[in-house]
């Protein structure tokens, strides 16, 4: 939050939303994965600014593509089974 707030007093924000977004995203997919791991309730991502990180990234490939959907309708269970797959394949 505060280097959007950064960005914004730079005039830079609306350049960088996405990327920043999607930035922040990807450490909040490990984050909900870490959680999952150790049996962590992680409800508190229907809050801002989880909500909006969601919402306003744009990762490229597919996979994280379909992630961000199960974020975006918090299914999150689904989107725990479709990381740990993916972390198995690789």
């Amino acid at each position: 939050m505060e280097l959007s707030e950064q960005l914004k007093a730079w005039n830079l924000h609306t350049s960088y939303e996405t990327l920043l977004h999607t930035w922040v995203f990807w450490y909040l997919y490990a984050f909900i994965y870490r959680c999952a791991n150790a049996y962590i309730a992680y409800d508190y991502i229907n809050n801002e600014p989880y909500d909006t990180i969601i919402h306003k990234a744009r990762p490229s490939l597919l996979v994280q593509k379909i992630i961000r959907f199960l974020f975006s309708i918090r299914a999150y269970a689904v989107a725990n089974v479709l990381m740990r797959l993916v972390d198995k394949l690789k």
